[in-house]
């Protein structure tokens, strides 16, 4: 009808318009995301740029990134707190790659991603313009020679610890910090229960594509195969 027709181009016009909020996203400083780091900022040393990083597949969070070379580390800060909500030592650390997802597998298009790749997880980040990921990658790196040459003594890193746990600890998420992020779901108070989402090391957009002869591919046996598990 015509009325449908009006509805469809008004929801097509104001997805296609940028708010204030779409050209803030990933622009500014800690200033803009209101984060007043507990561990002192040195601009001369440190690194600091804002990020998306991604909790899951489907959940991109935008958080202020700093890179402590003197520390041996890097740290995520969510909007308004003063304690990072990740830290990842460069001991940790197997490598730092740039993300070149399939068309239509970027679940953030026309943004730039990475991953900082350690042996239990790996951490992907989205940038808004290329400049800014070819700087931050080139610091990282440069931060990481650096810290391999120097004798100074590294941290333990927590995250490295709780891999190791059990296996049965990390398959039922006792852990604190377990592979398994909680989920809760409905919207009535009776309704909500407590789900978990498995964080697999690396996210489908990031998967090699298996391919074979004759029709289809693996990898959307496999996905079928999955939903099917979980129905």
């Amino acid at each position: 009808s015509n009325n449908s027709s009006k509805g469809v181009e008004a929801i097509r016009l104001l997805v296609k318009s940028n708010n204030s909020k779409d050209v803030a996203f990933l622009r500014g400083s800690s200033a803009e995301l209101g984060v007043i780091p507990i561990e002192p900022i040195e601009n001369k040393v440190d690194t600091q740029c804002i990020v998306a990083r991604c909790i899951w597949d489907s959940h991109w969070r935008e958080e202020l990134c700093v890179v402590y070379p003197k520390g041996h580390h890097l740290a995520f800060y969510a909007p308004l707190t003063k304690k990072p909500s990740l830290v990842v030592s460069f001991e940790e650390i197997i490598g730092v790659r740039k993300c070149n997802p399939l068309a239509g597998t970027n679940p953030l298009p026309g943004f730039h991603l990475l991953s900082i790749d350690t042996a239990w997880r790996c951490h992907y980040l989205a940038f808004a313009e290329e400049t800014e990921i070819d700087s931050f990658f080139s610091r990282l790196n440069d931060a990481m020679f650096r810290s391999s040459e120097s004798k100074a003594k590294k941290s333990k890193a927590q995250g490295w610890e709780n891999y190791q746990m059990s296996l049965e600890t990390a398959l039922t998420g006792l852990g604190i910090h377990s592979k398994w992020t909680p989920v809760t779901t409905g919207k009535k108070s009776k309704q909500k229960k407590p789900r978990r989402i498995l964080n697999g090391r690396r996210m489908a957009f990031d998967a090699d594509f298996i391919a074979k002869p004759g029709n289809g591919d693996t990898l959307d046996e496999v996905a079928k195969y999955v939903e099917n598990l979980v129905r």
